[in-house]
């Protein structure tokens, strides 16, 4: 082969070698813009999580049988400091009262609740919880307005917050209270609770001293219009419960809610209010010093 032709050939591999190079250059370019393009991507998605934290999926709340059934006898309450249900179970000595109770608000119901209440002229105690309280803050001045009681209910209401430990028990405590005493002022918020779920049960136990050394007094129920069942739930129902338990007996405390889907009271409130009367009840809300 010629020496020219050498050359040429030289020429062509060093040309060829050239173009190889570039081209991997440039793939490594775009390779490099595209890692670029993720980081940053990645890094904006860690941002707008961290701003934008997803909400806590709530827990059905009502994952406890309820302490008083349908045709069950009433419990019987150890008198503690601060649980005073059973001192107000006990106490007749103003004849038999009725203790009208609604957990979980204040809702829309709970505006329908008081007029009822006011027509009657009756007392009744709310315990509330401080979320609820949050979105309508103008129920809970009403409330007091009107002479009703209130408690504390916790501020979330869901029990893996409440009773996961005894912190976070007490922040929930603790953080309700300071909302209540935000709108009403702290010598109008009174140191009276109702567990969610009711103070019975194992797992509430080593709740009881702590809430005792907050300096609260606690009460539970022994009857119910049985609105927390849920699901087909009529006023021929609720009103079965009120007359299965509040018939020829004593004092009775009465559960019912008064969360914005439990319309079923509201509805019936005027039966049972009605009902307890002919029974020979009188009304009076809960108080504690």
């Amino acid at each position: 082969m010629s020496e020219l032709k050498l050359i040429e050939l030289d020429i062509k591999g060093k040309k060829f070698a050239s173009r190889k190079i570039r081209r991997i250059k440039w793939l490594l370019r775009i390779l490099a813009v595209l890692i670029i393009l993720a980081c940053i991507g990645l890094s904006a998605l860690l941002v707008y999580n961290a701003l934008n934290p997803k909400p806590q999926q709530e827990i059905p709340q009502q994952t406890e049988t309820p302490i008083v059934q349908t045709g069950a006898e009433m419990p019987e309450y150890p008198e503690g400091r601060a649980d005073i249900t059973g001192l107000l179970l006990a106490d007749e000595s103003m004849g038999k009262k009725a203790y009208l109770t609604f957990d979980d608000g204040p809702s829309e119901n709970t505006a329908a609740l008081l007029d009822v209440l006011k027509a009657y002229n009756i007392k009744a105690t709310f315990f509330v919880t401080g979320e609820a309280v949050n979105k309508n803050p103008d129920l809970l001045v009403r409330i007091h307005n009107e002479g009703h009681a209130i408690g504390n209910h916790s501020n979330t209401h869901v029990y893996n917050n409440i009773y996961d430990n005894p912190d976070s028990f007490w922040l929930e405590v603790t953080e309700a209270q300071k909302i209540f005493e935000n709108i009403l002022g702290a010598e109008n918020v009174q140191k009276l609770f109702r567990f969610p779920g009711g103070s019975f049960g194992e797992k509430k136990e080593q709740f009881l001293p702590l809430i005792e050394s907050m300096g609260y007094k606690y009460v539970d129920w022994n009857a119910l219009n049985g609105d927390a069942e849920g699901g087909d739930f009529t006023a021929e129902k609720a009103m079965e419960y009120i007359e299965e338990q509040c018939t020829d007996t004593g004092n009775v405390i009465v559960l019912m809610h008064d969360a914005k889907n439990k319309t079923v009271t509201v509805e019936t409130l005027p039966q049972i209010i009605e009902y307890l009367r002919s029974e020979g009840y009188s009304f009076d809300k809960i108080t504690v010093n």
